[in-house]
């Protein structure tokens, strides 16, 4: 990729993930009136790298990003690698709690229309 497109694309990520925050932050403003101090943090990003030059590809590769691999990168803020772990277990159970609620809740609504 030529200069410019890495420069817009690293934008494009950097403007959602501040949206994200910013989203995060009104949401503390609302919970936590009184203030609130933040220590540590986890990223989890889902990329996609592209295939070295040259790279045959197979005759079932397709879609947007043929040849493309599914890649991952987590990274803390913590000096401590248990930190860092407890944060991504800690966000894990928050993720699988949310989305039990959200089932339930779909759910609920789901038998309050068959009724």
């Amino acid at each position: 990729m030529a200069g410019g497109e890495n420069r817009e694309r690293n934008e494009e990520f950097e403007r959602r993930v501040l949206a994200l925050i910013r989203e995060q932050l009104e949401v503390m403003e609302r919970r936590f009136p009184g203030g609130y101090e933040f220590a540590d943090f986890v990223m989890t990003c889902r990329f996609y790298s592209a295939p070295a030059p040259g790279t045959s590809m197979e005759p079932w590769y397709g879609g947007p990003y043929p040849g493309w691999l599914q890649e991952i990168w987590t990274i803390g803020s913590s000096t401590s690698w248990d930190v860092d772990i407890s944060l991504a277990e800690q966000g894990l159970d928050r993720l699988l709690q949310l989305e039990r609620e959200d089932k339930a809740e779909k759910d609920a609504a789901s038998e309050s229309d068959d009724h």
